[in-house]
């Protein structure tokens, strides 16, 4: 019996070649625009995470807020004191975002990277404060009509003269009222949450960023819920032994933003 073979006797030698599979590298994360659902205590693995942050550095992270929050305080005197930091916040925080950021890769931060959000695409980020001042109005005159205040739109947008004069008023309102003020303001802060980092780490548009957003802080509501708690309990305990504990958690918080939209839009490879 012959057996035929289909190789070829004469052919030279050679080996089965097959496509080298790639394996994530060690620390690599990938971005989902949509963010991801976490569990409810990842609400307080954002404070620990940003505590790691901030303790690297206590002190510059002190004079970083300073001099990112100096305008902002500065402009809560003038008239329409929302309206203008709504367009500065998201410049500011994104030059946090930049310091949490080198804290993290290499252990450190200078503090001329406080000013990267007025260097890079600065426009963008304003636009975004923009988008969520007219998403905020638009909720603010909504509430207004419904629950007959029409001195909302003028204690929301108005100074610190307006917001005191406009005291009494919200005295005035019942729980209903305030529950919803609530659910606008937790709505409204939604749009504008991470959107200064989407923005200044991914390139996103404005409107982009807005959405994305939206659907990250949405998707994670029971976490946001969770870490508002914990917030009331850490306050509480920064507040006990004269106020000092407030040293350690208003860095901390501001740090909290950006290591939530770190855990919501960054996965491990």
């Amino acid at each position: 019996m012959v057996i035929m073979s289909n190789q070829n006797p004469y052919a030279p030698p050679s080996s089965p070649v097959f496509d080298q599979q790639e394996r994530p590298v060690a620390g690599e994360t990938t971005f989902s625009q949509e963010g991801v659902r976490r569990p409810a205590g990842h609400g307080w693995a954002w404070y620990k995470q940003a505590w790691q942050v901030f303790k690297q550095q206590p002190l510059k992270w002190w004079l970083a807020l300073i001099v990112s929050f100096g305008v902002l305080f500065t402009v809560t005197l003038l008239p329409f004191v929302n309206l203008l930091t709504s367009l500065l916040f998201p410049i500011v925080s994104a030059g946090l975002g930049t310091c949490a950021a080198s804290v993290q890769q290499n252990g450190h931060f200078r503090l001329a990277q406080v000013f990267d959000g007025f260097r890079k695409r600065p426009g963008a980020l304003a636009l975004a404060g923009a988008i969520y001042m007219c998403v905020m109005l638009g909720l603010m005159g909504v509430l207004s009509v419904v629950f007959h205040v029409p001195g909302l739109l003028t204690a929301f947008t108005g100074g610190w003269g307006a917001q005191q004069a406009s005291a009494q008023m919200f005295a005035q309102q019942g729980g209903l009222f305030f529950l919803a003020y609530f659910g606008v303001m937790m709505l409204a802060m939604s749009c504008i949450a991470f959107a200064p980092y989407l923005i200044h780490e991914h390139g996103l548009s404005a409107p982009q960023a807005i959405i994305a957003s939206t659907s990250g802080s949405l998707r994670n509501l029971p976490a946001g819920l969770f870490a508002m708690l914990c917030y009331l309990l850490l306050a509480i305990a920064a507040t006990v032994p004269l106020g000092l504990g407030w040293l350690v958690l208003l860095p901390v918080l501001f740090l909290t933003m950006y290591t939530a939209y770190q855990d919501i839009y960054h996965s491990p490879a």
